[in-house]
């Protein structure tokens, strides 16, 4: 599925606060990008004036603290947690999504999702993994 349309609260750019590590972020992706850079870079994420998109520029653009590359999937994990354990009602949403949840775009991100047919779609798995945890605890 593609994060657009009645998918796109799925998606890190969609317009939900999250709080998370002291800062309340415009979405997930703010707050996920911000954790790339030290301390006192965070600041600059939480302007609910910048996009998600230009926040994703900065943090393609800038250097990255020290061994970001084996805490990214960890923090990743626990923005998006965040996302839907703050904001019931997308939790709710999440809960609905039935099955398999890819992420296919046309950004060429192969990591974070799938694009031709081909990728690791890292975020689909933490989303279907949140679904879960959340599944479970409604069953408690």
């Amino acid at each position: 599925m593609i994060f657009k349309g009645d998918y796109f609260f799925l998606s890190n750019f969609y317009p939900a606060k999250v709080s998370y590590q002291g800062r309340v972020f415009p979405s997930s992706e703010h707050a996920y990008v911000s954790m790339k850079f030290s301390e006192e870079f965070r600041d600059q994420f939480v302007d609910p004036m910048m996009s998600a998109g230009q926040a994703k520029r900065i943090g393609r653009t800038s250097k990255l603290r020290f061994g970001w590359a084996q805490r990214k999937n960890k923090i990743m994990f626990h923005v998006v947690e965040a996302k839907f354990r703050q904001n019931p009602d997308l939790a709710n949403m999440l809960i609905r999504v039935q099955g398999e949840i890819v992420e296919h775009n046309t950004h060429r991100d192969r990591y974070w999702g799938v694009f031709e047919g081909d990728g690791k779609n890292h975020l689909g798995i933490i989303l279907m993994q949140i679904r879960q945890r959340l599944i479970q605890e409604l069953v408690q």
